[in-house]
Formats: C-alpha cells, sequence, structure tokens
C-alpha cells in the first residue's frame, strides 16, 4: 500500500509529516484504512529510526562496546576500569567515557525504571483508597453519635 520510506536523520519527522498528510487527504472518508495506514506509516518510520546508527565513530564504537558489557542496567566496577582504559586507547576522554556509559546505563535501565513507577503508582492509589475508606469510618461515626 505504502511506498518504502527513506528518512535521513534530519528529514525524518517532516518525511513522516509529509506523508501522513497525503494518506489523510487520500482516506479521509474511510477511518478504517486511515487508521491501518497511518499505523504502517508509524511502525515503518519507527523500524528505520531503529536501524540508523544513533552514532558514528569512535563514540559510536564505544557505546556499543559498552552495551555488550552490561550484566542488566548494572556496570560492574572492574568493567568499568577496563572500559575506560579501552576509551583511552581509542582517543575518548575519561569524561566522555564516563557520558558515554551513563547514556548507555540510562538507555538500558528505562524499561526497569518505568515498571519501578507503574508499581510506585499502586502504592499511591492503595494508600488513597485506605484513606477514604477511613475518611468515610469516621464520618459516619461522627454522624452516629452527634446527630
Amino acid at each position: 500500500m505504502l511506498a518504502p520510506v527513506s528518512l535521513s536523520a534530519g528529514t525524518s519527522s517532516d518525511e513522516y509529516r509529509r506523508r501522513a498528510r497525503k494518506l489523510r487527504a487520500r482516506h479521509a472518508n474511510d477511518l478504517v484504512a486511515l487508521h491501518q495506514a497511518l499505523s504502517e506509516l508509524a511502525q515503518q518510520t519507527n523500524q528505520l529510526a531503529t536501524l540508523q546508527p544513533k552514532a558514528e565513530g569512535p563514540a559510536g564504537a564505544f557505546a556499543q562496546l559498552v552495551s555488550q558489557e552490561l550484566d542488566g542496567p548494572v556496570l560492574r566496577y572492574s568493567k568499568r576500569q577496563q572500559l575506560l582504559r579501552e576509551a583511552d586507547r581509542r582517543g575518548i576522554g575519561r569524561f566522555e567515557a564516563n557520558l558515554i556509559i551513563a547514556a548507555v546505563q540510562h538507555q538500558t535501565d528505562r524499561p526497569a525504571r518505568a515498571a519501578k513507577e507503574a508499581s510506585d503508582g499502586n502504592y499511591w492509589r492503595a494508600g488513597l483508597a485506605a484513606c477514604a475508606v477511613q475518611g468515610l469510618i469516621f464520618l459516619a461515626m461522627y454522624l452516629l453519635l452527634f446527630t
């Protein structure tokens, strides 16, 4: 249905919007077809975005090396020291190497943080529900005793 998408890094969002406008004009009266076409376009765009390298040169190669050394979101101290020596060997300064390591760890840690935030929200809701029940009990006791 759609022609293959070829997006460069700078114009990906512009190209996506242009193609989405064309699809909206083509499928203006058929919402099901419009939804399917826009979903397909979004999927193609996301696949191309993930296929494109995020960084090039020594920093990108070092980031890939860091991601291979991670144990989940954790980087062992001994591995960090080895990576810092490797970064120095590749001509990457210690500060920049630490930034790359932190960025890779941050990307890896996202799913774990999202799950933790979701569970924290559940605790908050449970606490709010308990307070509401206690308030209703207090109100009922007050009305029974003082009215």
